[in-house]
């Protein structure tokens, strides 16, 4: 069905990611094409939020693409949550750790939308 991006705050500092129903790797990569210039577009650091409508539908390979779009991200954006995910994710991401240690820093797991916003305001 596709990924839709719009700023999710007036002030310009978060980013939300909608990932609806069964999407592919090549409409992430269209979708980051547009988040880049978005986070550029500001000084400030700029989080996310992704939301997972199906969390049983994630392509192959998640964390090598996600390593890729941080690996060339903007210098200004901060936390991404990842909303929906399912259960069996969340334990991944310390595994990961150990091969992609800076995405523990930049990825994040949260139980809902307001959750993840409630924990950036922490930062």
């Amino acid at each position: 069905m596709g990924i839709e991006v719009r700023w999710d705050d007036s002030e310009r500092t978060l980013i939300r990611i909608d990932l609806l129903g069964r999407w592919t790797w090549d409409e992430f990569y269209t979708a980051l094409d547009g988040i880049k210039p978005m986070v550029m577009s500001v000084s400030s650091t700029v989080h996310m939020i992704a939301v997972l409508e199906n969390p049983f539908h994630v392509p192959a390979n998640p964390l090598f693409h996600i390593n890729n779009f941080l690996r060339s991200a903007p210098a200004n954006l901060g936390v991404t949550y990842i909303v929906g995910a399912n259960k069996y994710a969340e334990p991944f991401l310390p595994i990961a750790s150990r091969f992609y240690p800076h995405i523990v820093d930049k990825v994040q797991f949260a139980a809902t939308t307001d959750v993840a916003k409630m924990l950036l305001k922490q930062l």
